[in-house]
């Protein structure tokens, strides 16, 4: 039973291999000082510039992507975690379309990249995340996004219940409260 679990899964990301490697690491800007008390308050300053380079394996190709995040001058301030999620997502997105490998697999490949940028980088703010067909791994975040998109059917079922209970109440909700 977990092998045809295992085919399913596999199936459904169609990538043999994704490979994501990148560097993440805040851009403090020009005009910052250190605190009187010795020490910077870098984060608190901090654009988060994150490099992905994604490769991804289909069937048939295999694609690469690069991207950039945060590095522009006018880019609005973001948290590490922003910046991974944004980058990840664009360069996943790109080398996952250029292998003709389905959405799922750039959403694998995304959150893999996410989850290695924000919690696995090294001390240089260097990451790595390699996914074959197949591996343990894969097989998490396959599953992994399954459970998301159940976590969002169930709460679009209820927000269109929510809606229809609302509609059965009628559009003011406190009429005769004192509303009018």
């Amino acid at each position: 039973m977990a092998n045809a679990r295992d085919a399913a899964v596999d199936a459904g990301t169609r990538a043999n291999v994704i490979r994501v490697r990148g560097v993440a690491h805040a851009r403090r800007d020009a005009g910052t000082t250190a605190r009187e008390d010795g020490f910077d308050d870098a984060f608190a300053s901090a654009a988060h510039v994150v490099r992905v380079f994604c490769q991804v394996e289909g069937a048939e190709k295999q694609a690469i992507a690069s991207t950039t995040h945060g590095d522009a001058e006018g880019d609005a301030r973001t948290t590490r975690a922003e910046a991974c999620e944004r980058a990840c997502a664009i360069g996943c997105e790109r080398a996952a379309a250029g292998a003709d490998a389905n959405a799922d697999a750039g959403e694998v490949c995304a959150m893999a990249c996410a989850e290695a940028c924000e919690r696995r980088a090294d001390a240089n703010g260097k990451f790595e995340v390699c996914l074959t067909r197949g591996s343990e791994e894969m097989r998490f975040w396959g599953e992994e996004l399954r459970a998301r998109e159940t976590r969002e059917r169930e709460l679009a079922a209820r927000l269109a219940e929510h809606e229809r209970d609302a509609t059965r109440r009628g559009d003011g909700g406190d009429r005769g409260r004192g509303g009018e």
